[in-house]
């Protein structure tokens, strides 16, 4: 085993892995339960921040229902009562999680005022201008990570919307929100 690449391991679906050097890192919900399995069969396998459907092994993960439920319950102490959501892909682990989180804890917010897509900047760009744009724009926006909401933060930059900003990721720091 040491250091040689495991064939049965797709790289488009699980990433790379070489026993002892590197971890498998699925990257699909559902398409990388198989891989998982393999690999499970012949080293210990504990998923980190992500599980996949139909692999049952272990994993630790951050808490996103609660992470999400905190911020929307923050958001509501802040006066805010119109709210939306711009996230990440809902067929990884984390996107359907928060997703899922936020329309639990928002059951009447319309459909036009929750955008999924990528867990980027651009699309948090492009999902802020779409939602600030509506006639009637939402007063707090809660995004999906960090990255949608520097792209969040921007869109709104350009509309001349106020933003406080509350990216905690070095990434989200740099950025520049407007006052």
């Amino acid at each position: 085993m040491g250091g040689h690449r495991w064939q049965c391991l797709n790289p488009s679906v699980v990433g790379s892995a070489q026993y002892g050097r590197k971890p498998i890192s699925p990257c699909h919900v559902t398409r990388s339960a198989g891989a998982l399995e393999d690999a499970a069969r012949n080293v210990p396998v504990v998923q980190l921040d992500n599980v996949t459907d139909g692999h049952d092994g272990d994993f630790v993960a951050v808490d996103d229902v609660s992470g999400i439920r905190q911020i929307v319950a923050h958001v509501r102490t802040t006066g805010r009562s119109d709210l939306a959501y711009v996230g990440g892909d809902a067929s990884s682990w984390s996107g359907q999680h928060r997703f899922n989180a936020f329309a639990k804890a928002e059951p009447a917010v319309g459909e036009d005022r929750v955008l999924l897509g990528e867990f980027s900047e651009q699309w948090g760009y492009q999902g802020g201008r779409r939602v600030l744009s509506l006639s009637r724009a939402p007063d707090a926006i809660i995004c999906g990570n960090d990255l949608i909401a520097i792209g969040v933060i921007e869109a709104a930059s350009e509309l001349g919307k106020t933003s406080p900003g509350h990216p905690t990721s070095r990434s989200a720091r740099g950025s520049n929100p407007p006052r």
